[in-house]
């Protein structure tokens, strides 16, 4: 109950914070892209060795008015270690 209030707090802080902002301008997309990130997977019963990954990520958010925007989250890894069998055991 207090994560629910919490949230519905913050999302009215944020809509007046719009608000305030009126004289700025809001761009119609933004692009970013994060050029490098590493993964790192345990398995959740040990019984898999573990697994790394070297990749990245990025994302596109279209803006559809000043307060709403729809994003896209492009991400991918790669295994880079040498003799894992991802097949499993």
């Amino acid at each position: 109950m207090k994560a629910s209030k919490f949230a519905l707090g913050a999302l009215l802080l944020s809509a007046l914070g719009g608000q305030r902002a009126r004289g700025s301008l809001t761009p119609k997309v933004e692009v970013g892209v994060n050029y490098y990130s590493w993964l790192h997977v345990n398995s959740a019963n040990f019984d898999f060795p573990t697994e790394l990954g070297n990749g990245g990520s990025g994302y596109v958010e279209y803006n559809v008015t000043r307060v709403l925007g729809l994003v896209a989250d492009f991400g991918g890894y790669a295994n880079t270690r040498t003799g894992i069998n991802d097949k499993g055991p």
